[in-house]
């Protein structure tokens, strides 16, 4: 699992804090209580053009929980406009687990284990890319929150934004979404059939030495609780020297992420304590 806590460690390092990084895990609340588990495949593979072995690949199960464990009215100024604001807000908790199955268990290992507790608006989370003024809703605002990876004990956010990109998930909050088609139905374990519309999004940043590309696959449905019934989404590293031109980009990474809802339900309970 040293391997596993180690790249993980790399891949989280690309492009961290390059930009305001927006979640894109929930698109509608549902009532206070509810929680969504899905259940997937994390992979990456690392470009090894030199070696006689070629490629490496890593694959591992993946484990998602998203979970509404609370709701109070807080006060804030993030609009850091000078004018503090009194709203309803709900705490969300995200809890992702990595690693080899283990007697049907994942077995994630040391820092494998990703937990967030955060205090969102409910204004915030109304399913839309731009706001009342027509500005691009580029991140989830956090009241305060809290983080815990693997063993550690949780650490209170000093950000006021969610950042799940990559921590918890591969997805991202993307400018341009494009609407595949007709809409969709796949069956959700002890849900039932779902109905809504597969989507895609694309976004790319590059430096002078690093390019990368990210794309994702998704069916977000009304009916579903938080909005999201399954997604492939993917990372593509490029690297070249400073001094070369933009052809010389070559791939050295990609990360591959696939998961889907498997169960839901009600009654749901912080997992991390604060207090």
């Amino acid at each position: 699992m040293r391997r596993l806590t180690l790249l993980f460690a790399c891949a989280a390092g690309l492009y961290c804090g390059a930009d305001a990084s927006a979640q894109g895990l929930v698109w509608n609340l549902p009532d206070d209580g509810t929680w969504v588990r899905y259940e997937g495949t994390y992979q990456q593979v690392i470009r090894r053009p030199q070696s006689t072995e070629g490629d490496l690949t890593l694959e591992w199960q993946r484990n998602l929980e998203l979970k509404s464990v609370g709701r109070e009215d807080a006060t804030h100024d993030l609009d850091h406009d000078g004018k503090e604001v009194t709203e309803p807000c709900r705490w969300l908790e995200f809890k992702v687990v990595t690693g080899k199955i283990v007697e049907g268990i994942p077995d994630a290992g040391p820092g494998a284990t990703v937990i967030y507790k955060v205090l969102v608006p409910e204004s915030a989370i109304d399913g839309k890319l731009v706001d009342d003024e027509g500005i691009f809703k580029a991140y989830i605002p956090v009241v305060k929150g809290y983080r815990k990876l693997g063993d550690e004990a949780a650490q209170a956010l000093t950000s006021e934004v969610l950042q799940i990109y990559p921590n918890l998930s591969l997805l991202r909050h993307y400018r341009d979404l494009e609407t595949t088609g007709a809409d969709q139905t796949a069956q959700v374990p002890k849900v039932g059939d779902v109905t809504g519309s597969l989507i895609k999004g694309r976004t790319q940043m590059e430096t002078g030495t690093q390019r990368s590309t990210n794309e994702a696959e998704f069916l977000r449905s009304p009916q579903m609780s938080f909005g999201l019934v399954n997604w492939k989404a993917t990372t593509v590293v490029e690297q070249k020297n400073l001094t070369d031109p933009r052809s010389k980009f070559e791939e050295s990474v990609a990360l591959t992420e696939v998961l889907k809802a498997v169960d839901s339900g009600t009654a749901a309970e912080s997992e991390l304590v604060t207090e």
